[in-house]
């Protein structure tokens, strides 16, 4: 299909999301019998639907426009606009105008190369069948029903498998290790999207919760896929609605939502110190940038400051930490710029960065500065040998916990005591263990 024929459509969309055309009668006049008005609940549902439609079309549009007039997603955007036409009818029939869409070529991902997309958008298919999925699970009329199924068929068995043909990516069989790790991961973003939508529901559409809400609806795709690519059956979510935590603000809403994500993170800290195939590997590479570099600072920005400052002790305590942390950030990068550039320090080192992103955040959350890194690449120890880097981060492990304990006996507010508490379980059950056994 030619360029301007498709753009020939986006107005035709836009003009009917507009209101602009009207529906002709027939009969001498009489028009079919309009169908039910739509419940809040199927409302809901119906703006969910299409602003997915749009995000998928926009999404294999930039592709296009990237890559070239390549298959699948030469065929597939055509596909994503007719959906987005059909799901528009269903208000257009009920006399309401179509939403405009959110998304559009400048706010959707742009990717490197032309495997890279196709596995974003098998992810991105594994998410909408999942969409619908649960929208049908609700109680909608049954055009909506209809046209949500058509859909949801296709995602499955056409778009999905299309993509998948086009990522060319090796899939392997997982342990059980591998697979309860893949369950982890997938439940821990299940958290993240019913309590973000939980936000919405209690206080009201905020930023940058829905944002992030439709994100992390992604990332369940994404960690879905790992399941289907391999035929094993995806887990259910553990989390709902009702089991997520309430906030009475958006500012408490916004600390905790800093809060589920500094634990994402460190989730993914953990599992990423596993033996994982490489597309489970990467998967979580992704999904924790995506929480450490997107979510977090927003969700900091919004949370302010509100938590009491204080002693002059525990700020000695912070920055005492935070240093520490520094120190072994910037320790273990040299290591896997001269020595390493793999296990264990490169994912060990990733998690430094988290645990100093952790120590920022107490001060983040009380409107203080927190202080600047007195380490940096050219004051830190640096080793020839594999053997000598583990052997010496062993002994900073071994000290980062005795610091911790040291720490810990002070009176100390509950989030500070609780991430020291956290910081500490790190070094004691993962890194120090890590280091050991490369040493």
């Amino acid at each position: 299909m030619t360029r301007i024929f498709r753009r020939g459509i986006v107005s035709l969309a836009v003009l009917l999301a507009a209101g602009a055309l009207t529906a002709c009668d027939d009969d001498d006049g009489v028009g079919p019998t309009p169908p039910a008005p739509l419940t809040a609940a199927s409302k809901a549902a119906l703006d969910e639907a299409i602003q997915d439609a749009y995000r998928a079309y926009y999404t294999y549009e930039v592709a296009v426009d990237d890559f070239g007039a390549v298959a699948p997603f030469t065929t597939i955007v055509t596909t994503e606009l007719s959906y987005t036409t059909a799901l528009g009818d269903l208000y257009e029939d009920r006399g309401l105008t179509p939403p405009a869409s959110k998304w559009n070529t400048g706010n959707v991902p742009h990717f490197q190369n032309l495997q890279q997309a196709c596995m974003a958008a098998e992810d991105g298919e594994v998410a909408t069948e999942m969409m619908f999925e649960r929208l049908l699970r609700l109680g909608i009329p049954d055009d909506l029903r209809q046209v949500f199924t058509n859909q949801r068929v296709t995602a499955r068995q056409q778009h999905r498998l299309a993509f998948r043909t086009c990522a060319g990516d090796a899939i392997g069989t997982v342990s059980a290790v591998v697979a309860a790790s893949m369950t982890e991961a997938l439940q821990e973003e299940f958290f993240a999207y019913y309590t973000y939508q939980r936000v919405l529901d209690d206080i009201g559409s905020s930023a940058p919760f829905v944002v992030i809400r439709d994100a992390e609806w992604l990332h369940i795709g994404a960690a879905s896929n790992l399941f289907v690519k391999r035929d094993l059956t995806v887990p259910t979510s553990t989390w709902t609605l009702s089991n997520v935590p309430g906030f009475a603000n958006l500012q408490a809403a916004c600390a905790g939502a800093v809060d589920a994500e500094l634990e994402l993170v460190m989730t993914y800290d953990r599992l990423l110190l596993q033996s994982l195939p490489t597309d489970v590997e990467r998967v979580f590479e992704n999904l924790r940038e995506a929480s450490l570099e997107n979510h977090l600072p927003a969700f900091e920005n919004c949370a302010g400051g509100g938590t009491a400052v204080p002693s002059a002790e525990v700020i000695a305590a912070m920055d005492e930490a935070i240093q520490d942390e520094y120190r072994a950030y910037f320790t273990y990068s040299g290591v896997v710029e001269d020595v390493d550039p793999d296990f264990p320090f490169s994912p060990i080192r990733d998690a430094e960065e988290s645990h100093y992103t952790a120590l920022e955040n107490l001060y983040v959350k009380r409107s203080l500065n927190a202080p600047a890194s007195t380490w940096n690449p050219t004051n830190v120890p640096q080793y020839t040998t594999l053997v000598s880097a583990c052997a010496a981060a062993v002994l900073g492990e071994t000290a980062n916990i005795a610091m911790y304990d040291r720490l810990l006996a002070l009176t100390l507010p509950d989030d500070v005591k609780q991430v020291f508490q956290n910081l500490r379980t790190a070094s004691q059950d993962r890194h120090l263990p890590a280091f050991q056994a490369c040493d």
